[in-house]
C-alpha cells in the first residue's frame, strides 16, 4: 500500500521497485541509476499508484529583491480616462526600473461586469480567463489611428470629462469609465472587424471566447441574475441562446 505522496531526495534512496512516469511523459523501471529528476512524477508499485515528489533538502534563497506594489486603477496620469490603465502601468514600470526595482506587482486585471454597476474589487471578477477593458488606454488601440476625424473626435469627447476628473480628489467612478470606454471601443470595433489579426484572435480563443461574449450580451440584455432569465436562455447549449 502506498501513501498518497511519496517523497524522495536527490542523493537519497529512490523507491526500490515499480515504475515511474516522469513529468515529461517518460516511463522508467525502478530502481534507476542515479537520481530521478526534480519535480512531480507518478509512481506505480504493487498494483497501487501515488504521486512521487523528488525535492531538494532545501531551496536557495537567492539575492534579495525589492519592487513596487500598485493598484493600477489608482495610478492615474493627466491623460488617463479617470483611472489608471496599462499605459500608466508602463510608465510606472519604466520609473521603477530607473530606481533599480526588480518588479512591479499589480492587482488582477480580470473581466468585470459587462455593464455597470462595476464592482470596486478586482479580486471578485466575472471571469479569470479574460481581461477587463477598464485598463485599456483607448488611444493605444492600433485602430484608433485609422479612425476618421469625426470618429476620433467622438472618441476624444468620451474621454474628455474623465481626463478632467484626474485633477480632483473624487472617488474613482468606475461606472463612468466603463461606459465611456465601451462606447469608444464600439467605434473602434467597426474598424477592426474582419481584420486578419482580429480573426486569428477569435480563432485562437475559440468556443470559450464565444461563450463569454454571449454571456456578456445576455447579461446586458436580461440582467445580472441568470436565474431570472427566460428558461431557454439558461441553457448555454440550447437553441434560444444560439439564436440570441
Amino acid at each position: 500500500r502506498l501513501p498518497p505522496v511519496v517523497v524522495a531526495r536527490p542523493g537519497g534512496p529512490p523507491p526500490k521497485e515499480g515504475t515511474v512516469e516522469l513529468a515529461d511523459g517518460r516511463v522508467l523501471d525502478l530502481p534507476v541509476d542515479g537520481d530521478l529528476p526534480l519535480g512531480w512524477h507518478r509512481l506505480a508499485a504493487d498494483g497501487a499508484e501515488a504521486a512521487l515528489l523528488v525535492a531538494p533538502e532545501r531551496l536557495g534563497t537567492g539575492p534579495r529583491a525589492w519592487g513596487v506594489t500598485a493598484q493600477i486603477y489608482s495610478v492615474r496620469s493627466r491623460a488617463s480616462w479617470g483611472m489608471g490603465d496599462l499605459r500608466d502601468l508602463a510608465g510606472l514600470a519604466r520609473w521603477s526600473a530607473r530606481q533599480g526595482a526588480d518588479f512591479v506587482l499589480v492587482n488582477p486585471l480580470h473581466a468585470t461586469e459587462p455593464v455597470p454597476p462595476v464592482g470596486p474589487s478586482p479580486y471578485s471578477p466575472m471571469s479569470r480567463r479574460f481581461a477587463s477593458p477598464l485598463y485599456l488606454r483607448v488611444e493605444d488601440v492600433p485602430e484608433y489611428l485609422a479612425l476618421t476625424p469625426d470618429e476620433r473626435a467622438r472618441v476624444d469627447a468620451l474621454g474628455a470629462p474623465l481626463r478632467a476628473s484626474n485633477e480632483t480628489l473624487d472617488v474613482l467612478d468606475r461606472d463612468a469609465v466603463h461606459t465611456a470606454k465601451m462606447r469608444a471601443l464600439e467605434i473602434l470595433h467597426a474598424r477592426f472587424r474582419g481584420d486578419a489579426a482580429y480573426e486569428e484572435f477569435r480563432r485562437r480563443e475559440g468556443a470559450p471566447l464565444t461563450a463569454f461574449a454571449t454571456w456578456c450580451a445576455l447579461y446586458e440584455d436580461q440582467g445580472p441574475d441568470w436565474r431570472a432569465w427566460p428558461a431557454g436562455l439558461r441553457d448555454a447549449d440550447g437553441p434560444a441562446v444560439a439564436a440570441a
